[in-house]
């Protein structure tokens, strides 16, 4: 058994010296993330950052790379494409955006159980 003097070794200048540090880090980190996003966030200003997070919700939810944004040249595309076969509005596909962020963002969502 060890004593309280090898933990203290061990603490200060051992093997869990670069563990304790590390910790401390990422504990830092993620508190100075969490700070600064909290009193600097100031709701969603755009419309783009809007549909970002439909969409993002939209995956958190399980209903896939879907919208509830239904643009005029999406749905003429869609249509020209799969003509009566079309999908339905309800689970339109999301055809503009990159699905990168909004998969990001729904891991965040998906995590934070919002």
């Amino acid at each position: 058994m060890s004593s309280l003097q090898d933990l203290v070794f061990n603490l200060e200048e051992g093997p869990m010296r670069r563990v304790l540090v590390k910790v401390a880090l990422v504990l830092l980190t993620v508190g100075l993330v969490t700070w600064i996003g909290f009193s600097q966030f100031n709701g969603l200003r755009t419309s783009e950052a809007m549909d970002l997070a439909q969409q993002a919700r939209q995956l958190a939810t399980g209903q896939g790379l879907t919208t509830q944004l239904i643009r005029p040249l999406a749905l003429w595309q869609l249509r020209a494409k799969f003509g009566n076969n079309a999908p339905s509005v309800q689970q339109f596909p999301e055809t503009l955006s990159p699905p990168l962020y909004p998969a990001a963002l729904a891991l965040v969502l998906k995590l934070g159980d919002v």
